[in-house]
């Protein structure tokens, strides 16, 4: 990439960061974190952080919504309990399709992959563990996996 279309680049991501900001700033968090589990930012820079809760209050969403300028829309669900992979899957695709939408209503022309990741502290039900590692999160045609990581990694590690 040519370095004025880098600088291109981070020109338009801080700009849709800016208008994201202005239309979600009740739901602008600093951390990603929920009863004793969270999401390591260390070394993580350029990026939106929205807890999915508040952008859409009436739906059932992942705890975060992570808009990076890596051209990624990271969602994270943190489980510090039971896992339920039905309500995980709605969680996910729920966020998933409404990130999308926000970038849609900012009339984005960027293409924004999705990333969807379930912190818990342990993983025990191994059946609820293997239906969520073959499940595929769809949103706008596209299928993605979920990646199941531990509470406390570092994202920037789960990104690159």
């Amino acid at each position: 990439m040519r370095p004025s279309s880098f600088k291109n680049t981070c020109r338009i991501f801080k700009m849709i960061l800016q208008e994201i900001k202005k239309e979600y700033i009740n739901s602008v968090i600093k951390e990603c974190k929920d009863s004793g589990c969270c999401l390591n930012m260390h070394k993580m820079s350029n990026y939106m952080m929205l807890k999915g809760e508040l952008v859409s209050p009436d739906q059932k969403m992942c705890d975060c919504i992570i808009f990076h300028s890596s051209k990624k829309i990271i969602h994270v669900e943190l489980k510090s309990k039971s896992l339920d992979p039905d309500q995980i899957i709605d969680q996910f695709t729920n966020a998933g399709q409404k990130s999308l939408s926000i970038l849609t209503s900012l009339d984005s022309t960027d293409r924004f992959e999705p990333v969807f990741i379930l912190l818990a502290k342990k993983y025990q039900n191994h059946s609820a563990v293997d239906m969520l590692r073959r499940t595929k999160i769809k949103i706008q045609g596209d299928k993605y996996s979920i990646r199941l990581d531990r509470c406390g990694d570092l994202l920037w590690k789960m990104i690159s």
